[in-house]
């Protein structure tokens, strides 16, 4: 198993010291919003939701801003890894910023806008929120010999307003992946420089945190469970992905 090498991890992506103990590094909760008038709005058959009035109802649904150098996005089906790496990197993900209250489809309001059919774009416009709320350095957790697929938000709503310049997040987004060294068979997170989503991303050193998930993430990740409903590594598709 390759040696973790916190500081050199440190120094590339500026973020604080990876700690299975710490808690989301989350900045305290707005006082409440209310957000009935843009909710309200959204239920309108003529509401466009590529527009900046769905774009204000997304920001006006996040109840906690994260902090620099703090979000961790995913593709694909790396849900799971992407949690557990927050949990175990103390980052924080889109799950931290949003009310599970607001996505629920047997309440209003995903009960009403997933039966007019705008459950994906309302999907989409928060996940643009939450990468226009996040800055410094971030990362994408996605499989290590795996493209983003271009139909995915992480492509056309997360990283399409980190690369345009209208996030505060840095450039280069590091790639985070979940691999077996071919030698040893130990695995470990491998981090990289994402490059135009490449699988030629230059690659830098293996860095290995723990090989099994630990207690407290393992407490964490079924909190996250009970709060959202949801297994979150039930292999069903992620309408945040």
């Amino acid at each position: 198993m390759y040696i973790a090498l916190l500081s050199l991890l440190s120094a590339l992506v500026s973020t604080s010291s990876l700690s299975l103990a710490a808690a989301h590094p989350l900045s305290e909760a707005e006082a409440p919003k209310d957000c009935s008038t843009p909710i309200s709005a959204s239920y309108s058959p003529t509401f466009n939701w590529s527009s900046p009035a769905a774009l204000t109802l997304a920001k006006c649904l996040i109840h906690t801003h994260p902090p620099t150098n703090s979000c961790i996005f995913y593709t694909s089906n790396s849900k799971p890894l992407a949690l557990r790496y927050a949990f175990e990197s103390n980052r924080t993900t889109i799950y931290d910023i949003y009310s599970p209250a607001h996505f629920d489809v047997t309440m209003e309001p995903m009960k009403r806008w997933n039966a007019s059919g705008h459950q994906r774009d309302v999907f989409k416009i928060t996940s643009k929120a939450y990468a226009l709320a996040c800055s410094g350095q971030a990362s994408v957790v996605m499989p290590e010999d795996e493209e983003a697929c271009p139909g995915s938000i992480w492509v056309t709503d997360e990283y399409e307003v980190i690369r345009s310049g209208e996030s505060a997040i840095k450039l280069p987004v590091w790639r985070v992946s979940w691999v077996q060294d071919k030698i040893n068979k130990s695995w470990g997170w491998a981090v990289s420089v994402l490059s135009r989503m490449r699988k030629r991303d230059l690659r830098l050193q293996q860095v290995t945190l723990v090989d099994v998930v630990g207690e407290e993430v393992r407490e964490k990740l079924e909190r996250l469970r009970k709060e959202w409903g949801v297994d979150v590594d039930d292999g069903k598709e992620d309408m945040w992905a």
